[in-house]
């Protein structure tokens, strides 16, 4: 039995361990991963993982992973590799007849990673520009970014904070919001136009009118 994750019955914990095992469980349209030297914490967005309370600790716990989650988890599954997750602490029945509890998965945000990603895009805007930017701008990172935003106030208090806090995951994505749109302007010059062949703003604006 499980007896740190008692008390958490129903709570949502952050979660990091190992991956010792797994199988699926097509009955319960779920892949059942067993995770090594579990670590649970309470979840706070206004820390990062590594400054969480921990709530407790086990030899090892069950991960119950829905199908249409795995995709979110953005890991391979491999004996071994380090997994970082979110889940609800729930009471489940072994096929024995018997009860423990294990940790029911929700939905993963990998926001770090998102994040990255962005930068990587803006960076590469910055390096190489070239006629294809501005809709890489304005059809790719700015939706994204507005959408991360969208997510993030939706989440709340259940936002992961594996390894930025709220307040910097904030901080990012505005920044990327504001250079972003900054760069969308700048691609409407005549100067940038007559260097990367555009002969006319009509096809420019047609594309993008992007705010400050």
């Amino acid at each position: 039995m499980r007896s740190s994750l008692s008390a958490f019955q129903n709570s949502l914990l952050m979660c990091s361990g190992r991956i010792l095992h797994w199988k699926d469980r097509p009955e319960l349209n779920s892949r059942q991963v067993t995770i090594g030297n579990p670590v649970f914490k309470i979840p706070d967005p206004s820390r990062h993982f590594s400054e969480l309370e921990i709530a407790g600790k086990e030899d090892h716990v069950n991960l119950f992973v829905p199908y249409e989650h795995l995709p979110s988890y953005d890991i391979q599954f491999v004996l071994n590799e380090k997994i970082f997750f979110v889940g609800y602490v729930n009471n489940y029945t072994r096929r024995d007849g018997s009860s423990d509890f294990g940790i029911a998965s929700i939905t993963q945000f990998p926001i770090a990673r998102k994040i990255e990603k962005l930068n990587s895009q803006m960076q590469d805007v910055c390096m190489y520009p070239c006629s294809n930017s501005l809709v890489l701008l304005h059809d790719i990172i700015l939706p994204e970014v507005n959408d991360l935003l969208l997510q993030v106030e939706v989440l709340g208090d259940r936002l992961p904070t594996f390894t930025y806090s709220k307040g910097q995951v904030l901080r990012e994505l505005h920044a990327l919001k504001d250079d972003a749109s900054r760069l969308c302007k700048a691609m409407q010059s005549r100067r940038f136009r007559r260097k990367y062949g555009k002969k006319s703003a009509s096809s420019f604006h047609a594309l993008v009118s992007c705010s400050s």
